[in-house]
């Protein structure tokens, strides 16, 4: 009886032991910490630069200022196929961090810098990775 007892208070302990681990790692703020870890290593990857309220990149003759949901287009200007200095962008996963969707957008206008001009005429559409629209 009583190595029942031990058994079952160790299963208990146990189980609580995981619950906590459980919260602590599913819990928003390390959601948002999580986020941010993955922008830095984002950043690093594009050789993008922090300033202010977002990150410049290059990407050819282009430079692009992305911050939470836009992107502005410092240089590059002459050579686009349309004349928009900044543009919106819209990750259909709106639960997503403000973190993660800025290294989004930084990864796809790494890849291809010509979704600059692809957001800005179809404002307000979703786009994958490939530049088509959702």
């Amino acid at each position: 009886m009583l190595t029942a007892l031990i058994i079952l208070i160790a299963l208990i302990i146990i189980l609580v032991l995981q619950l906590l681990n459980y919260l602590k790692n599913n819990c928003p703020e390390n959601a948002r910490n999580q986020a941010q870890s993955y922008l830095l290593r984002i950043v690093a990857l594009t050789d993008a630069t922090e300033v202010g309220d977002g990150y410049l990149l290059n990407v050819g003759t282009n430079t692009f200022h992305v911050r939470d949901r836009y992107v502005r287009r410092i240089r590059g200007v002459k050579d686009a196929k349309s004349r928009h200095e900044q543009t919106c962008f819209f990750v259909p996963n709106q639960g997503l961090p403000s973190a993660e969707q800025i290294a989004t957008a930084l990864l796809m206008l790494k890849n291809d810098p010509t979704l600059f001009d692809k957001w800005a005429v179809k404002d307000g559409e979703s786009f994958k990775a490939d530049g088509r629209i959702f």
